[in-house]
């Protein structure tokens, strides 16, 4: 039992403390996105990408991708959970979005220095590489030979989708160039 006291504000107060959750709040911080982060470096990965207006094009490329290493999710997932890691990065949501245009035109220059840099780094022989992309979708409400029906993340089973096969694109690139 808890005293009550003549004064109703002290008899409030005393309430909603025993109210507040007794919680303990922790800090956890991912510290094995900075090993990859270096690895990134050493490779130079995106050493072919131009000098341009987006000063951070290339900040949010190394968040990309050393972030759906670490834990694969969403791009939206991986912006809201950015202070999970050691790594700072400052962007807004949208530059994620924005800069796909960019990497898409130079993906080609990516995947030749990304194969010269196996070269150089292995004895292997690499004709072959994987790459682990999720799907990127957009809904709409009308259906042509892009938009088919399927299921979502945000499970909405029956909605049209534009599918954006990133895998398929990157398999069928990588039989294409010349290396």
């Amino acid at each position: 039992m808890v005293p009550v006291g003549e004064n109703k504000i002290e008899v409030k107060t005393k309430f909603f403390q025993l109210l507040n959750p007794t919680s303990v709040e922790t800090n956890v911080k991912n510290v094995g996105i900075e090993l990859i982060y270096k690895v990134i470096k050493e490779l130079d990965l995106f050493k072919e990408l131009p000098k341009t207006k987006h000063k951070s094009l290339e900040e949010v490329l190394e968040f990309i991708v050393a972030t759906r290493i670490i834990q694969p999710r969403s791009y939206i997932c991986q912006y809201k959970n950015k202070n999970d890691f050691l790594h700072k990065i400052d962007i807004k949501k949208s530059s994620i979005y924005n800069y796909f245009d960019t990497f898409l035109e130079y993906k080609n220059a990516i995947l030749v220095n990304i194969y010269n840099k196996m070269q150089e780094l292995t004895t292997r022989n690499a004709k072959l590489m994987h790459f682990d992309n999720t799907t990127i979708y957009f809904q709409s409400f009308s259906r042509d030979a892009l938009k088919q029906r399927g299921f979502s993340k945000m499970e909405s089973m029956m909605k049209i989708k534009l599918l954006w096969l990133w895998q398929l694109i990157i398999v069928a690139l990588l039989f294409t160039i010349k290396f």
